[in-house]
């Protein structure tokens, strides 16, 4: 029998049934190391072959994996191929793509346009095709996007400034940010990745073209406005991109695509990006504080200079005014819990 690794003790038992009965029993295991995710995944290697054991604590969030794969697919787009799956207990054996993804390959001494260029004509492929409804896939309205940024008065509120926010100031927030969504879903849709960054890149030197970046971590994705997922590869929580790289990645984006107001797309671009930052500091202030998690504190500062960069956009003034009014200076990027 393979040599076991550390998990819920609940499932391990498991675990062995199902890897034995795809034939997986006797594979040697690694755990690899996590993220931000309470999902987990275990290298198997078995003689010459090797897979990946991706394990959901939630057993329900494999459906929206799967529904992804598919889509992605048909999309063209490189995924992790499926090999067996068990939806009961969420687990699922899948294609293991290396450890070359691009956030690595970027702190290290790769080209960094090189990358964001397949990156961006990955998204390019995916564009082009035609949306279709996939019913099991959520659409992201401005509705939902405006509960996403509601995660930011949950923990900002509780952790940080160690009381919840008014009511006033919740019906503030929701009226800063209604017209600004409305107007950023106005424009294309298409499948939507929702975590499209560095870290859930892999690099296939061996694939051609837009197929050398295979996307993971997909399974939160559904279809909503084209800008979200380029907003996500170039405004990194976990590293720099140059605003000259940026500005470069986004003029080719626009180059290959058939969009009609390159105005409302950055107006897009711009919202949606800006919400993703908000978001996403509610996420690092839970990890910061309940995790005492010390990577968090560089994360935290750039995603709040981040989130201040696009202040010139019109459309965002009552966000901003909100959080000038709502979050004192102490309470921002030189924040420590």
């Amino acid at each position: 029998m393979g040599k076991s690794v550390s998990a819920p003790q609940s499932t391990l038992n498991e675990q062995e049934a199902f890897l034995a009965l795809h034939g997986w029993g006797d594979a040697a295991r690694a755990a690899l190391p996590g993220d931000f995710s309470a999902r987990h995944y275990v290298r198997l290697q078995d003689k010459n072959r090797k897979a990946l054991l991706m394990i959901m604590p939630k057993a329900q969030e494999l459906a929206p994996f799967l529904a992804m794969q598919a889509a992605l697919n048909a999309g063209n787009i490189r995924v992790p191929t499926i090999y067996a799956v068990d939806a009961d207990v969420g687990f699922a054996i899948i294609e293991d793509l290396g450890d070359q993804d691009f956030n690595t390959l970027l702190r290290g001494h790769a080209q960094p346009e090189q990358l964001y260029a397949i990156a961006v004509e990955a998204l390019q492929e995916l564009h082009h095709a035609p949306v279709q409804s996939h019913a099991p896939l959520p659409h992201f309205t401005p509705q939902l996007f405006l509960q996403q940024a509601g995660y930011f008065l949950e923990c900002y509120g509780a952790k940080v400034l160690k009381k919840p926010f008014t009511d006033d100031a919740i019906q503030a927030f929701n009226d800063a940010w209604s017209p600004a969504l409305d107007q950023a879903c106005s424009i294309e849709k298409s499948l939507m990745l929702r975590d499209f960054h560095a870290a859930n890149i892999m690099y296939l030197e061996h694939e051609t073209s837009h197929k050398k970046a295979a996307v993971i971590d997909f399974q939160d994705g559904g279809i909503g406005p084209i800008t979200y997922d380029l907003a996500s590869l170039l405004e990194d929580a976990r590293l720099d991109v140059s605003l000259d790289i940026r500005a470069r990645m986004i003029e080719k984006y626009l180059a290959g695509l058939p969009i009609a107001d390159h105005a409302a797309f950055m107006t897009s671009y711009h919202i949606l990006a800006c919400q993703r930052h908000m978001r996403i500091l509610g996420i690092l202030v839970k990890r910061w504080v309940d995790l005492q998690l010390p990577v968090t504190q560089d994360y935290f500062v750039r995603v709040w200079r981040l989130l201040y960069s696009h202040r010139a956009e019109p459309a965002l003034a009552p966000v901003y005014a909100w959080l000038d009014a709502h979050i004192p200076a102490s309470c921002r990027d030189d924040w420590t819990p």
